[in-house]
C-alpha cells in the first residue's frame, strides 16, 4: 500500500481519507474479488499520518476536513547539480549524489573521472542509519560480523584520508569510554531510545578530537607528547609548507633559518610514526614521552642503517 498511496498522490492533488480509500479500491485493489484484501479507512488514515510525521506528506485544511498531499518541494535542485555530479563519484554516500543526478533531464559532464572505484558502497546504508541516529541523538546496538555486539552512543563519523575507510566514534556503555568502530566490520545496527546524556558524551568527543591522530584511543588517559626537528635548505620551503598543511592540531616552530620543530600531544603517539618516517633523512632530533615509541623509532633507524652497512660490505667483497 505504501507505493499505491504515493502513486495516487503523485499528481500533486490533495485528497481526503475517504477519497484515498475509494481511489485505492478503484485503481489498485479492483483485481481482488475479496473485499477483505482492501484496507479500511482507519488503516489508510494511520498510514497517511505516519507519512505526515516523516515529512513526506502535508495536511491541507478544507473546512473541517483534512486533505493529504505530497510535501511541496521548494529546493532548487539545479543549484545542486554541480555538487551532485562530483559527489556521485565520491565517498561517502556517493550513491545519493548519483540518485539525485538521475532526476535531472540533462546530463552534467563538468567532471570526468579516469577511474571509477565503488568502494565502501556496501556500508552506505549503515552509514546513513548511523547518521540518522546521531541526528536524533539515539543510542544504537552494533552487531559485528564476528558475532559480537556492543551498545554505544554514536557521536561522529571519521573518514581516513589515506585509505578512505570509515569509522564511528561512539561512547561505549560497556567499557565506559570513547571507542572507534570500523564500519565495514559492522553487520547491522539497531537504533534504541534517545540518549539523555548525549551532550555530555559529545563534549567528551570534542575534547578528545584534537588529540586523536588516527583512530586509536590507546589508554585515553594521559597524553603522549611527541616532537621532531627537520633541517630544511633555503630552497626547500615546500617541506615547511607540508608540515603546516599536515600538522592537524600540532604546532610547527621555527628554531633557526634551517631547522623547524613539529610538536603534538596525542593519545597514541605510535600512530604518528608512519607519517614521521616520510621525513627520514631530514630529521635531526626526535623525542617522545612514551619511551617505547621513542625506542621503536631509533631501533628502526638502526635496523635500516644495518641493511645499508651489509649491502656496502657485500659490494666490497
Amino acid at each position: 500500500m505504501h507505493f499505491y498511496l504515493l502513486d495516487i498522490l503523485a499528481d500533486g492533488q490533495a485528497y481526503s481519507v475517504a477519497e484515498m480509500e475509494n481511489l485505492l479500491s478503484d485503481r489498485c485493489f479492483n483485481c481482488f474479488s475479496n473485499k477483505m484484501h482492501q484496507p479500511d479507512a482507519k488503516t489508510v488514515r494511520n498510514k497517511l499520518n505516519d507519512y505526515v510525521e516523516l515529512g513526506l506528506l502535508q495536511i491541507v485544511k478544507q473546512g473541517r476536513r483534512n486533505l493529504y498531499r505530497l510535501q511541496q518541494d521548494k529546493v532548487n535542485w539545479h543549484s545542486w547539480q554541480l555538487a551532485c555530479a562530483f559527489f556521485s563519484e565520491a565517498a561517502p554516500l556517493g550513491e545519493v549524489g548519483s540518485y539525485i543526478l538521475d532526476k535531472f533531464p540533462e546530463d552534467c559532464d563538468v567532471f570526468n573521472f579516469k577511474h571509477h572505484f565503488i568502494l565502501y558502497t556496501m556500508d552506505s546504508q549503515l552509514l546513513y542509519e548511523l547518521l540518522e541516529a546521531i541526528n536524533d541523538k539515539k543510542s544504537v546496538i552494533l552487531y559485528n560480523w564476528e558475532n559480537g555486539q556492543q551498545t554505544v552512543c554514536p557521536l561522529k563519523i571519521y573518514c581516513s584520508t589515506r585509505t578512505g575507510r570509515q569509522y564511528l566514534l561512539g561512547y561505549s556503555y560497556d567499557e565506559n569510554k570513547l571507542l572507534f568502530n570500523r564500519l565495514n566490520r559492522i553487520k547491522c545496527i539497531k537504533v534504541k531510545e534517545r540518549e539523555n546524556n548525549y551532550e555530555h558524551y559529545l563534549q567528551l568527543a570534542q575534547k578528545a578530537a584534537p588529540h586523536i591522530w588516527g583512530v586509536s584511543l590507546f589508554g585515553a588517559g594521559e597524553l603522549e607528547r611527541i616532537s621532531f626537528t627537520v633541517e630544511v635548505a633555503s630552497d626547500e620551503q615546500f617541506i615547511v609548507q607540508r608540515l603546516e598543511r599536515e600538522k592537524r592540531s600540532g604546532t610547527v616552530e621555527q628554531l633557526d633559518e634551517a631547522h623547524f620543530r613539529f610538536s603534538i600531544a596525542v593519545y597514541d603517539a605510535r600512530e604518528l610514526l608512519p607519517w614521521i618516517r616520510t621525513f627520514i633523512g631530514r630529521i635531526t632530533a626526535f623525542s617522545c614521552s612514551n619511551k617505547a615509541v621513542q625506542e621503536l623509532f631509533f631501533d628502526d633507524l638502526e635496523q635500516m642503517a644495518s641493511y645499508y652497512r651489509e649491502a656496502e660490505a657485500d659490494e666490497k667483497k
